[in-house]
């Protein structure tokens, strides 16, 4: 099987020759990889399952966000920050790759100085030159072919808190509905554009989601998702499956997110990630969901990873193969990037597992 075959197997709950598994690294993680094996290839170095990925391209436009980050107390230290193109500003803190967010519209008052805001040209056509024809390469190369729908730091949601700020944000969907519907509306215009354009380059998979709970529940009531986040991501997976019918709908979000698996499933996710484990037991969720849910991710990055022996994370990597992906319906994979604390044996053991329990690819 091509690592696509493979892979959409899977995704269709056939058992695949191998279970699919990936990862990522934090910087210092990529550092130490470069001295085991002489450069940053993650995917070649642990046998990990290629995704040949598309995107839209860098925008060409150069906005002036400075007048939106006046409030802002001190001065942005043009050494250590960036501006992105959605006018968020991202300052370099002192520990490690963690970045504090400085939000450009956090002290607006009405919708029309939103009106007046530059929102980011993700759906201008200069964007998508090339995205069918990398789509059609990814094809022939055997790889399955994956799109995010563009946003910053997920689909609609995180997009519109790091912009607004997040304690704003709610308020605003309970106190200012008419700024939280304008705001939503303009994210989600953009999310629709860009997911349908994902189906016309023939995706195989969309890649969605927002975090919206954490460890200890959701970040919000039900009633407040389903009002105000619900029908905007069924506008986006709609807009997409209008196109193409059969794509797979990957959703990510971090945390305890039990609540909602049914209504994500309703308005067309077939994918959840990451799974986590200190507070959504992968085992249930398979026996519960597994029938029209694939379970991407699963291993603990706050517990197996960093503070399990090599015997206890080979162990858990058998442990969720065996149970979670008897019968496909399964990607295995660290629930977050690999962090710095995490002991180099226990990343190889990981994916020495993958291969011994989850079988070797024939790429």
């Amino acid at each position: 099987m091509t690592p696509r075959e493979n892979l959409l197997a899977c995704l269709s709950h056939r058992t695949p020759q191998w279970v699919p598994r990936g990862g990522s690294l934090t910087p210092a993680q990529s550092e130490r990889l470069k001295e085991k094996s002489g450069g940053y290839d993650m995917r070649s170095y642990f046998k990990m399952d290629p995704l040949g990925h598309i995107g839209i391209g860098p925008t060409k436009l150069s906005t002036d966000f400075s007048s939106y980050h006046s409030y802002y107390p001190n001065p942005m230290p043009a050494d250590k920050t960036r501006i992105d193109e959605w006018g968020i500003g991202w300052v370099r803190g002192s520990v490690l790759h963690f970045e504090d967010m400085v939000h450009p519209l956090y002290s607006v008052t009405s919708v029309d100085e939103l009106k007046a805001y530059p929102y980011p040209d993700l759906d201008a056509e200069y964007r998508r030159a090339g995205m069918k024809e990398r789509a059609e390469e990814h094809r022939k190369a055997g790889l399955p072919v994956v799109g995010y729908v563009t946003g910053v730091g997920g689909t609609i949601f995180e997009s519109a808190w790091y912009m607004r700020g997040l304690e704003n944000l709610l308020a605003d969907m309970l106190m200012n509905e008419d700024i939280a519907a304008y705001h939503l509306d303009k994210i989600t215009e953009l999310a629709v554009s860009n997911a349908a354009y994902m189906a016309q380059c023939g995706v195989d998979v969309l890649f969605t989601g927002d975090d919206i709970a954490t460890q200890r529940g959701l970040m919000m009531s039900p009633a407040t998702w389903r009002k105000w986040l619900k029908p905007r991501l069924a506008k986006v997976i709609g807009a997409a499956r209008e196109v193409k019918p059969d794509l797979h709908v990957w959703y990510h979000s971090d945390g305890d997110c039990r609540e909602l698996i049914p209504d994500l499933i309703e308005i067309g996710v077939t994918i959840l990630n990451p799974i986590q484990p200190e507070c959504m037991d992968p085992v249930w969720v398979k026996k519960e969901y597994g029938k029209d849910l694939t379970l991407w991710g699963t291993i603990g990055t706050q517990t197996t990873l960093p503070f399990g022996t090599v015997s206890e994370v080979r162990e858990t990597v058998k442990r969720m193969i065996d149970e979670v992906g008897g019968d496909g319906g399964f990607f295995i994979a660290p629930t977050h990037v690999i962090e710095p604390d995490v002991p180099w044996e226990n990343i190889e053991a990981l994916y020495d597992a993958c291969r011994e329990f989850g079988g070797t690819p024939s790429y």
